[in-house]
């Protein structure tokens, strides 16, 4: 926040739920708070699951190129911090992950892990709730542990 003080509004990664527990804590403590949305691979998005049926509940099939996003369950503790401080979520298909992946290696020369990238995959597939008008737009990315298997897959 002190590097963005505009920011209007926060993509952040869920797995099982943690760090946008964390991120949403420290976004609330700031006037005005930006919006915090959760974004979720299509294949394990254990949060929105949790919302709909108002807990923390196991998914039956995880199945994402996401992998450090593959929660099948989300935190006890993490659903009502993320569902007291977030105000939406979405969720992205592997395909548009993998173009995230590309675009972030090719474009920024960002090596971006899977589960990284799924905030800028939410933008470049138009997967998002409406954006505020005015105001930065803060996408965290997570994290460069990706296997070779993993990359080759998404250069497909």
């Amino acid at each position: 926040m002190e590097q963005a003080p505009e920011t209007a509004a926060v993509l952040c990664p869920i797995g099982g739920g943690g760090l946008i527990s964390g991120v949403g804590i420290a976004t609330s403590a700031h006037e005005p708070h930006p919006r915090l949305i959760g974004v979720e691979p299509e294949g394990a998005a254990s949060m929105a699951h949790a919302w709909r049926n108002g807990g923390a509940e196991k998914l039956e099939h995880v199945n994402t190129c996401a992998k450090s996003l593959a929660a099948a369950v989300v935190g006890e503790h993490t659903y009502p911090l993320c569902r007291q401080h977030t105000t939406a979520l979405t969720t992205v298909d592997d395909d548009a992950i993998c173009q995230a992946v590309r675009h972030l290696l090719f474009n920024a020369k960002l090596c971006a892990e899977p589960g990284a990238a799924v905030g800028i995959a939410a933008l470049l597939s138009a997967e998002l709730p409406t954006l505020p008008e005015n105001g930065d737009v803060v996408v965290i990315l997570t994290g460069g542990n990706m296997g070779r298997e993993e990359l080759e897959a998404c250069l497909k």
